[in-house]
């Protein structure tokens, strides 16, 4: 497999300062097990699909053209959900953004104000979010057909691909390893 070049690659271009180096999260939910999340969705309210964060944790070199700006995704608000999000554009010093792996469990779902909602859809769709061992033993291509389009857009579909094919094993044993969090309420 090319991911070892890969890395190889992005390892040189950011020592270069020709690349920022990107990190993504793991959208899990957290009950009596760990559930990775597909991207289902209930009653206008859309869970993240498994990795997320395309970007949030950047490893680049400061200069003080460094800045986020407003981004507005049209599948993350109405008439696709019934709330508004807003994201950050990243302004970055470099060209290229070098995606490496996942980096962390990301527990968006856990907030105060969406741990209801997505506990309901866990509880109504026992496909919304998959245990680690039946996620494990999915394919690429079969957790694409579970999944809705609108929460996984195609730039996100590529960057899963390469992000779960390479690390697949390594995400598996660190979820294993890291066990599970208990909600508080």
């Amino acid at each position: 497999m090319f991911y070892p070049a890969y890395i190889c690659y992005a390892k040189y271009l950011f020592s270069h300062d020709k690349a920022c180096l990107a990190l993504s999260g793991v959208n899990v939910l957290e009950t009596e097990e760990t559930g990775i999340s597909m991207g289902h969705t209930l009653n206008g309210f859309k869970a993240f699909h498994s990795f997320n964060g395309c970007g949030d944790t950047v490893m680049f070199k400061m200069n003080k053209s460094v800045r986020f700006e407003k981004f507005i995704m049209p599948e993350y608000n109405p008439p696709y959900t019934k709330t508004y999000s807003v994201f950050e554009a990243f302004n970055a010093p470099c060209k290229k953004t070098m995606f490496i792996g996942f980096f962390w469990k990301h527990l968006s779902m856990m907030r105060a104000t969406l741990i209801d909602q997505a506990l309901n859809l866990h509880k109504n769709d026992k496909g919304a979010f998959l245990p680690i061992g039946k996620f494990r033993k999915l394919s690429y291509s079969k957790i694409m057909n579970q999944s809705s389009e609108n929460v996984c857009p195609l730039f996100q579909r590529i960057l899963y691909a390469f992000i779960y094919k390479a690390n697949k094993h390594n995400l598996i044993d660190y979820l294993q390893k890291n066990g599970s969090l208990k909600i508080k309420k």
